[in-house]
């Protein structure tokens, strides 16, 4: 028989960080969530992302 759980992906910026989890869905009101947080220039992710769109 073929088991399937659904995860549960959370992603937010603070600050100039990105912090992300990865939940089962099972756990979504755990008491301690565990996140990583890497980070992030927001300033040349725009320049990027205008450069790709050509403006």
């Amino acid at each position: 028989m073929l088991h399937t759980e659904s995860l549960i992906l959370e992603v937010f910026k603070q600050d100039d960080l990105l912090k992300m989890g990865l939940f089962n869905q099972s756990q979504t009101t755990p008491t301690l969530r565990h996140y990583s947080q890497v980070g992030v220039s927001f300033l040349e992710l725009k320049h990027l992302s205008l450069e790709m769109v050509g403006f």
